[in-house]
């Protein structure tokens, strides 16, 4: 499909939407192949996550995806004082390689940006599938002003950790994200939640 002087495909994995897009054609299947092979590579990272699981404690060996995996977490969790644990997947956007013309056109609430390098993340506290950002400390969703926020950084690993400690951080996370230097595109909560109708 060609959108925007791109071409894409999509697909479903683990019940979350896939879209890779590219500028030229012929890149698109082996694009497609190499995202597949790294959705694959999760799996195993999940079997050995689950074998240390088990392991209660005891040394077991690892391979270096899910050491990567672990690093990058344990990074994320000390850059943002413990208020984030980024283990979850979804809602993110990463881009790799030449941006078409004006970037990778990409909408957040507020409409279109251009992504020319880097990740998009947004975090939100409610979503279809029952997940969505937790308050550590509560295990509810945060006191945020904002009923969602999208964060773009470097990479999606820091993206999403600026995005969900945002959040977290309830009154204090618009203060918080705007000393962190990156672009952000919040959406407010309503003043008052839709109420459903009554029946008569």
């Amino acid at each position: 499909m060609s959108l925007n002087g791109t071409f894409e495909v999509r697909w479903w994995w683990r019940d979350r939407p896939v879209r890779v897009a590219v500028t030229e054609r012929t890149a698109l299947p082996a694009a497609r192949r190499a995202v597949a092979g790294k959705l694959a590579a999760l799996r195993t990272a999940e079997a050995e996550l689950a074998g240390a699981h088990r392991a209660a404690g005891r040394a077991v060996p690892v391979g270096p995806l899910l050491r990567d995996l672990v690093a990058v977490a344990l990074g994320a969790a000390a850059a943002n004082g413990g208020a984030v644990d980024p283990t979850a997947v979804g809602s993110r956007i990463a881009a790799a390689g030449p941006a078409p013309d004006g970037g990778w056109p990409v909408v957040v609430d507020g409409g279109p940006v251009a992504l020319a390098g880097g990740a998009l993340v947004t975090a939100d506290p409610l979503r279809a599938d029952g997940g969505g950002v937790r308050d550590p400390r509560t295990g509810g969703a945060p006191a945020s002003p904002w009923a969602a926020v999208t964060v773009a950084a470097p990479d999606a690993a820091r993206a999403a950790m600026l995005a969900v400690a945002a959040l977290v951080r309830g009154p204090d996370g618009p203060e918080w994200l705007a000393g962190q230097g990156v672009p952000a595109w919040p959406v407010a909560r309503p003043a008052a939640l839709p109420q459903p109708a009554t029946r008569w």
